[in-house]
């Protein structure tokens, strides 16, 4: 059998601190995103938690926040359409898996809702909504420099076709997640920063962090372990 997945624990340098981050590879052909309503430690799946929602944390949430797409779930009534609601939605930074004969690749654009994106890329396979890096993304200096613990996801510049799901148990800001991402070689400009605090969790067979154990609407899965 083959992993179709590589877990590893760069450690980087913020500031004076120096500390691990937790990332997960893998091909974007094995990445989806998976409503799950409720902590990634009641499911069986390997991955992190996903994008912002509507909720108290406690109980399965009222809905999704954040573009929660996938091409597998159409009409089953599991996917979120919208960065915000179907009433209020809200340009977000949104990363994107689509196909392009038998590969799939990574890209990232700002959009209000899955009609935008399936404008852009035709043969869209996954969209995740998130926040961008920048400090227009996050509306005040507080929620961009203010620390908190991690997740976001990006891809890789060279060929596209590899994913990064990334946590920092560690409290690190905006500016911070931005210089992790040049250490490991990745790019901020590929990324997409997913909700954080205590919703930040990941699940791998090596690894399992569960921050505060909340009720979170979808996560980011791995489709298969190994082949």
């Amino acid at each position: 059998m083959t992993k179709l997945y590589s877990y590893k624990e760069p450690t980087v340098i913020v500031g004076s601190a120096q500390f691990k981050v937790r990332m997960i590879e893998t091909p974007l052909n094995n990445i989806k995103t998976e409503t799950i309503n409720k902590p990634i430690s009641q499911t069986n799946y390997s991955g992190i938690n996903g994008g912002f929602f509507v909720g108290n944390y406690t109980s399965p949430p009222k809905r999704g926040d954040s573009i929660a797409w996938s091409y597998n779930d159409q009409g089953t009534g599991e996917n979120h359409n919208y960065n915000g609601s179907a009433s209020k939605q809200e340009s977000r930074k949104t990363f994107v898996v689509y196909q392009e004969g038998n590969f799939y690749f990574g890209d990232t654009m700002n959009a209000k809702n899955i009609t935008e994106v399936k404008n852009k890329f035709p043969q869209v396979r996954e969209a995740i909504g998130g926040i961008g890096l920048e400090s227009s993304d996050w509306g005040s200096d507080l929620a961009y420099y203010g620390p908190s613990q991690r997740t976001f996801m990006a891809f890789d510049e060279t060929s596209k076709r590899f994913g990064y799901l990334i946590i920092s148990p560690e409290r690190i800001n905006i500016p911070a997640v931005k210089s992790i991402l040049l250490q490991i070689g990745l790019d901020s400009k590929n990324a997409v920063v997913l909700d954080g605090s205590g919703s930040t969790a990941l699940s791998i067979p090596e690894y399992k962090f569960f921050g505060e154990n909340r009720y979170i609407f979808n996560m980011i899965r791995l489709r298969r372990l190994q082949r």
